[in-house]
């Protein structure tokens, strides 16, 4: 049914023999049409003699085929070309020669035509067995990534899959940078994404919804379920350019280049789409047969991500049980005061709390706060014990001037972070203040070192702020809310 024939020919130039292999037009001369109309009938033998403007149009035609790579000089043509074809099961053994071939030569070429149906024949089973064992392996390669997801216990163990994903595409013998998880973030600021490479992981990190990442999502709201994006020279490195100047994903390109590792020259985006996102493959060159098994595994990983979903979901089920629990206790111990000083040990079970659920916590307390009133009332707990109220000025100091400034304001929420110069000022600042001089003497005495980098969040309620400050980034601001 199908007038495309896949043709294999050698042809001799002195002593050279070369090899041409493509497919050809069964309807595009009458040499073709009748020896595809002998294949059809099962007849033993087909032969046509090309001569004249038929041999001229024949030769035109080969050197014209869209798929056939070959160019034979036409000014070095016989006046007459005869043309065999012997027939087997599949096709024909066929030979062109400028003399009519003598009986005896025909049976001689005919036996070879009837090893080359037994040939072939043992190529179909090895071809098959091989498909079979490919099958086996991209199987397995498969399942490995699938069994990786579903022994997952917490959703950050993703970058662990998405490790999976890429060392088993490599195992299937396609070369690749990296691999990654893109996950449709449900805004338009930005999507999310999970990469890996022979480098390892990448951290997790944002991607914006502006150049190659807008026309993939384009791609896939609009439908297509996969998509090849080339990078070349230039525009390779363009792309890299760009993608060093994303926060996370940047520093940690940067760092793979210092320690020795490279960026591609020149790659192949292969984007496989799922409901909610897509697989991403990155190779150095195409990779053509490599298409149905990317796509293959974006199926895996929409199971992937189901399940990551579902732990998502079960985790801020758990996660909502704990804050749920600190702020009874907090509740409780507030409900429990019988004098105004026992505010102190508020502050005291607030800071054991927020420990439970903030990673490098330093400080936190309450901030009282009063219109017109140049210092605030601060009450807090640390590790080395709990501060008795004292009063620090919100004037004269970016970071309480800041504050302050956000509950005249009546605002839900403010952060302030302090690192480099900023930091040595407002330390400078609380040193020339005797009572937070004195805090921080009783620190150094006790071997306490002060952060080097800090954030000041202040979550306001009608009579000051609950203040937490952290020593590195904390995304917790609906918890401090509460």
């Amino acid at each position: 049914d199908n007038d495309n024939n896949e043709l294999w020919t050698a042809s001799k130039n002195g002593e050279d023999v070369k090899m041409h292999i493509g497919s050809i037009d069964m309807t595009s001369h009458p040499l073709l049409k009748s020896a595809r109309k002998a294949w059809m009938e099962k007849r033993s033998l087909h032969t046509y003699v090309l001569e004249g403007e038929d041999l001229l149009n024949y030769y035109q035609m080969l050197n014209n085929a869209p798929n056939y790579k070959i160019h034979v000089a036409i000014d070095k043509l016989p006046q007459r070309e005869f043309h065999y074809g012997f027939i087997f099961d599949q096709g024909f053994f066929f030979a062109f020669s400028p003399y009519e071939f003598e009986r005896g030569l025909i049976k001689v070429i005919q036996r070879f035509s009837s090893l080359f149906g037994q040939t072939y024949r043992r190529y179909l089973d090895l071809v098959r067995a091989e498909g079979q064992a490919r099958e086996a392996e991209i199987e397995l390669a498969l399942e490995r990534v699938r069994a990786r997801t579903m022994a997952m216990q917490h959703s950050e163990e993703l970058a662990e899959a998405s490790e999976v994903l890429d060392q088993q595409v490599r195992a299937l013998g396609i070369e690749t940078w990296g691999s990654a998880f893109h996950i449709y973030a449900g805004d338009a600021k930005g999507d999310y994404e999970w990469f890996s490479s022979r480098e390892g992981n990448l951290p997790f990190y944002k991607t914006p919804r502006e150049k190659f990442f807008l026309k993939f999502y384009e791609k896939g709201k609009a439908g297509e379920n996969f998509h090849v994006e080339e990078f070349l020279g230039a525009d390779c490195k363009a792309h890299y350019d760009f993608l060093l100047t994303l926060p996370v994903a940047g520093d940690a390109l940067q760092q793979i280049v210092a320690s020795g590792g490279s960026l591609p020259e020149s790659q192949y985006d292969h984007v496989a789409f799922f409901k909610h996102g897509y697989v991403l493959f990155i190779t150095y060159k195409p990779v053509p047969k490599a298409h149905e098994i990317f796509k293959r595994f974006a199926k895996v990983f929409e199971q992937t991500y189901t399940r990551f979903l579902d732990l998502k979901k079960a985790e801020a089920q758990a996660r909502e049980a704990q804050i749920e629990a600190a702020l009874e206790r907090v509740r409780s111990r507030t409900m429990a005061m019988q004098r105004s000083d026992e505010l102190g040990a508020v502050a005291t079970v607030l800071f054991e709390e927020m420990n439970r659920m903030v990673t490098n916590l330093w400080t936190c307390g309450f901030v009282l706060c009063e219109k017109d009133r140049t210092d605030d009332e601060w009450w807090l707990s640390m590790d080395t014990g709990f501060t008795r109220g004292f009063f620090l000025p919100n004037v004269g100091d970016l970071a309480h001037a800041t504050l302050y400034e956000g509950w005249i304001k009546g605002e839900g929420f403010r952060a302030v972070q302090l690192d480099g110069d900023l930091l040595q000022a407002h330390y400078d600042w609380l040193m020339k203040i005797e009572v937070s001089r004195k805090i921080f003497e009783e620190m150094d005495a006790a071997g306490l070192a002060r952060p080097t980098w800090q954030k000041l969040h202040a979550a306001y309620f009608s009579k000051g702020y609950l203040v937490l400050i952290t020593r590195e980034p904390c995304g917790e601001e609906e918890i401090f809310k509460r």
